[in-house]
């Protein structure tokens, strides 16, 4: 394995800051290079559940590209593309670290104000991330935006990764395209969230072994051995871990941390969690667990279980008194919870 470029130290800001397009593009230019490069399909609503179509309102609600929290979850319109899986994407569906969906084929989510997207292809979120480019302005203040396309960078050049950006060209601004995919239940305003869940967090944080003991408590539990974990799915672990809100200062850097992967054994303890309708199946069929444990970043494929994990770690008292992404975070779990009819038992 090579070595990774850390930041905030000055190479990759060094190797990489020139390399870095100025944009950031829309969603529709986006997409459009995509259609270019790959035969693509669109989701229809009906194919999304509300629980994915929450996730991924929480998600973009925190991504660096909404740091100033100017889009609601209620006010996100969201797109989802299906990769046709042929001779053009073969490249793509032959990664070894692919995250496969449910349906066993890569997607690309765009959420069409704030420019948050995801995939489950390592490699092609890379790719739409230079593609997209950051502005001027944060290439010059060095921004969590601009932070990301580095670690993007240096991802792919420590694990060897083929990158084949999407050519830059920018002109012509195109309408943007989509729908609004919002679920039929009502999600609470922020300040309605305030006032509901304010006094229902709990004071923490808890330490990650605090988590693993209470998932011990109500779960059948294995550790993954690092054998196990592949090259690619630790980069871009890592690179979640050094953006999450719990790293917000980036204390640590990636070289820095720690991870524990857990699977959830499948029994009677865990029916709950397996028949969830919304679950994104991990490679092996399982649920799993994440947890980094300097950060105290946590991720799982079950989107019951992240809440619950969420809830149980609770924030620091001065996170609730200062409103900060740690508490809107929580708050968003408790309103994502509610507006799908979740059943939440926290840990």
């Amino acid at each position: 394995m090579g070595v990774m470029i850390s930041y905030p130290e000055p190479e990759q800001v060094k190797a990489y800051r020139d390399l870095i397009p100025i944009g950031p593009l829309s969603v529709a230019e986006l997409v459009e290079k995509l259609r270019a490069r790959l035969d693509i399909e669109e989701i229809g609503e009906k194919d999304i559940t509300a629980g994915q179509m929450n996730a991924a309102r929480f998600n973009a609600f925190h991504c660096v590209y909404n740091q100033k929290a100017i889009w609601k979850p209620e006010e996100m319109s969201f797109v989802l593309y299906k990769i046709v899986q042929n001779e053009k994407s073969r490249a793509y569906y032959d990664e070894p670290d692919l995250s496969w969906g449910i349906d066993g084929f890569i997607h690309v989510l765009f959420e069409e104000k704030t420019g948050f997207y995801a995939s489950n292809s390592q490699r092609l979120n890379i790719e739409i991330g230079l593609a997209r480019g950051v502005s001027k302005e944060s290439i010059e203040t060095e921004d969590y935006s601009f932070r990301g396309i580095l670690a993007h960078l240096a991802i792919a050049e420590w694990e060897g990764r083929k990158i084949d950006p999407f050519v830059s060209d920018r002109s012509g601004r195109l309408k943007m395209i989509g729908q609004d995919r919002r679920n039929e239940g009502v999600m609470k305003s922020y300040p309605e969230q305030v006032e509901a869940y304010r006094d229902l967090i709990p004071i923490g944080p808890l330490s990650v072994a605090e988590l693993v003991e209470k998932l011990k408590s109500r779960l059948d539990i294995e550790e993954i051995g690092e054998k196990d974990i592949t090259a690619g799915q630790m980069n871009a672990a890592r690179f979640n871990a050094f953006h999450c809100v719990y790293n917000q200062k980036a204390i640590w850097k990636p070289e820095e941390m720690s991870f524990v992967l857990y699977k959830i054994v499948q029994n009677e303890k865990s029916r709950a969690y397996y028949d969830e309708p919304d679950l994104s199946w991990g490679a092996d069929g399982f649920i799993h667990v994440l947890f980094e444990e300097k950060t105290g970043f946590y991720a799982s494929n079950s989107q019951r279980l992240s809440i619950e994990i969420g809830l149980a770690r609770g924030v620091s008292k001065e996170s609730i008194e200062t409103e900060d992404y740690s508490f809107k975070g929580i708050l968003a779990y408790l309103a994502i919870a509610e507006s799908e009819g979740r059943k939440i038992d926290p840990l």
